[in-house]
């Protein structure tokens, strides 16, 4: 049975796909997000290192810092690999 054809049976439209200026919104917003985190991480792990202490709370927790400053960024990539693995065997489940 051809996929329309099920789709027509159960009622069920298919999703339009002529949004092209959410899709475009959508990855803009995922390209800051991505550039953000980048750059958090490049200075929590090797410019914060460089500067000297400021009197700054925070700022002086990140550069004194020797173990979180790796972890969280490689947590946050672990964790996305464990989300893609999860929906991925639930489009194999689903559609197979």
């Amino acid at each position: 049975m051809h996929p329309q054809e099920r789709f027509a049976e159960l009622k069920i439209g298919q999703r339009s796909v002529n949004n092209n200026f959410a899709t475009g919104c959508c990855g803009i917003c995922l390209l800051f997000c991505v550039f953000i985190f980048f750059s958090a991480s490049i200075f929590s792990i090797y410019v914060s290192k460089l500067l000297p202490e400021t009197g700054n709370i925070v700022l002086d927790t990140i550069r004194e810092d020797e173990h979180y400053c790796f972890l969280i960024p490689l947590s946050l990539m672990t964790t996305y690999l464990f989300f893609f693995n999860n929906w991925l065997a639930m489009k194999f489940f689903r559609h197979v």
